[in-house]
């Protein structure tokens, strides 16, 4: 099994959950299933095709002097999900403000969250967005012109070659690095302002927190926020494309943000090398200890790395 996408793991004394039929009327949250609709359906990672992809050919202007092609799925929306429950991925970060937000709290500024990869998970992305940039950098010159200065009297207008503009694309993805130990990750943005900048509301990502407590049974998921998504939190996301592909000063891309979460929280916080010891019968080492009291349950063992594993990491944020 990857060390970037976990799955429970099986054990017969875990219990089960209850059907829908008896949660006592209280509305359970939306489930990671496929669903009708403009917009769209939810694809897995894995399936990511650029068979499936239309990108509308008309140029149309965004919100901050940038400029953006509507990018449909299948006819709709871009909606991708990163696991299917029960399975989960870390996230090596903090969700947070990018690091030259003025005013870096939520509710004022958008958050940036990045979460693992498996290596097929990042080849099946990378060659999906590679397709897409090869079917853009013919257009290149004229998707990214707003982005260029004024010639110079008597000097012919700037143009874009494909290198360039290859160069000027902004991938969400960051290769995985053997050497120091760090999975490849994908960075995704979480919306945290709930207005526009012209008053209009937005769509917030509904977020949930819960304990899994084996196959298919996890506690009743509770309403979270972007505070439950911390360090090394155990997470299963749904994650959505913003808009289309865009194309200003900072350069091209898709944005892709937040949409739902499941946050485990039993399982978030310090991962390292473990051994699993639920096979074991704890007995007492001494007579200090009390061999009347009722043995602990076996659980899976987790041991904490010693010091920071991820210090000077740059999550791509910036």
């Amino acid at each position: 099994m990857s060390s970037s996408v976990k799955s429970a793991i099986s054990k017969s004394t875990w219990g089960t959950v209850k059907s829908s039929s008896t949660n006592d009327g209280a509305a359970l949250p939306p489930q990671l299933t496929k669903s009708s609709g403009s917009i769209g359906e939810v694809t897995s990672i894995l399936d990511l095709d650029i068979a499936n992809a239309e990108i509308k050919p008309t140029l149309r202007d965004g919100s901050v002097s940038d400029k953006f092609l509507e990018f449909a799925y299948n006819g709709a929306r871009l909606n991708v999900k990163l696991n299917d429950l029960p399975d989960w991925r870390k996230a090596p970060f903090a969700a947070a403000a990018p690091k030259n937000a003025p005013d870096p709290v939520a509710g004022k500024v958008d958050f940036s969250f990045v979460v693992n990869l498996t290596p097929e998970e990042y080849d099946v992305y990378k060659k999906f967005e590679t397709d897409i940039v090869a079917k853009l950098a013919p257009r290149a010159t004229e998707l990214m012109a707003h982005t260029f200065k004024k010639p110079a009297p008597g000097k012919p207008p700037k143009t874009m070659s494909v290198a360039e503009f290859e160069e000027a694309w902004n991938s969400p993805l960051k290769a995985a690095d053997p050497d120091k130990g760090y999975a490849a990750t994908m960075r995704i943005s979480v919306p945290t302002v709930a207005m526009t900048a012209d008053g209009k509301p937005r769509s917030l990502p509904k977020i949930y927190t819960c304990k899994l407590k084996g196959p298919n049974a996890w506690t009743r998921p509770k309403p979270g926020t972007v505070e439950d998504l911390v360090r090394n939190a155990a997470v299963c996301p749904v994650i959505s494309l913003f808009r289309g592909i865009y194309f200003g000063q900072v350069g091209a891309g898709m944005k892709f943000v937040l949409s739902s979460c499941y946050v485990f929280t039993n399982l978030s916080g310090n991962d390292g090398p473990a051994l699993d010891t639920s096979h074991m019968n704890i007995v007492p080492d001494s007579e200090d200890e009390d061999d009347t009291k009722p043995l602990v349950k076996n659980e899976l063992a987790l041991a904490p790395f010693e010091g920071d594993a991820l210090a000077g990491y740059d999550d791509g944020s910036a």
